[in-house]
């Protein structure tokens, strides 16, 4: 018997999402930051992969790690030896050169994820044609979103999650940038609540959401979006 791996539901139908992340700067204990970005990378994972989507992941070795775990809830035994080995459930592109002793040997001895090194600019670049959104989740700058926009033909959905570090929300000034969690709260009745303060004032930043809430929330949004595929195939017609 042999480890493979089958989605439970292929909602999403293979579309591929790029997401960056990054650990806070300062001593990676259990800080805050540190949690809500392990928090939302888990998050992600679980949305995109246990809806049949397909996840790249440009981060340190750390998070790569917690990825592949996660990943590693959607993994089924195959009975079948001679079956064709399917794409991988995760890509992770490791970028600290300071990582974990032995993470990427061990990632790489893992059936379901595809793990290599590389620089996370060229990586993003180089992946950005193949993707079908991109997700900040506490790292990304502006320089980066543009640069992935300009490696595709065409536009792509960008989001940035504001929980993880605070970083991403810089990007909510970038025309097209999404901050799912924002969108989440102005949207969802259940957070109306806890826009106002304990005087009954309209608070100008919306409370943010479960970070599992925000990636369902990114994912049910690539849902109903048309693929690049199924957008040339009805051109075509």
């Amino acid at each position: 018997m042999s480890t493979e791996w089958s989605p439970p539901r292929n909602r999403l139908g293979g579309k591929h999402l790029l997401v960056l992340a990054a650990m806070p700067d300062v001593d990676r204990s259990r800080t805050a930051d540190a949690i809500e970005t392990e928090e939302a990378v888990m998050s992600l994972v679980r949305a995109i992969v246990g809806n049949g989507g397909r996840v790249t992941l440009i981060a340190p070795s750390s998070l790569a790690l917690l990825a592949a775990v996660v990943a590693g809830e959607f993994a089924t035994p195959q009975l079948e030896e001679s079956r064709e080995r399917p794409e991988a459930l995760i890509t992770v592109v490791i970028t600290d050169t300071e990582g974990l002793d032995g993470a990427f040997e061990h990632l790489s001895t893992i059936g379901y994820v595809s793990a290599r090194t590389g620089d996370k600019g060229k990586a993003l670049r180089d992946l950005a044609g193949r993707a079908d959104a991109l997700v900040c989740a506490g790292d990304g700058s502006v320089e980066e979103v543009e640069a992935f926009q300009k490696a595709r033909s065409t536009r792509a959905p960008v989001f940035a999650l504001a929980a993880p570090q605070g970083g991403s929300t810089a990007l909510a000034e970038v025309p097209g940038v999404i901050v799912a969690d924002w969108q989440v709260s102005r949207e969802a009745p259940l957070f109306d609540d806890m826009r106002r303060d304990e005087f009954d004032r309209e608070l100008e930043a919306p409370a943010l959401p479960p970070l599992a809430l925000a990636a369902q929330w990114i994912v049910e949004r690539l849902i109903a979006r048309p693929s690049e595929d199924d957008s040339r195939t009805t051109r075509g017609r």
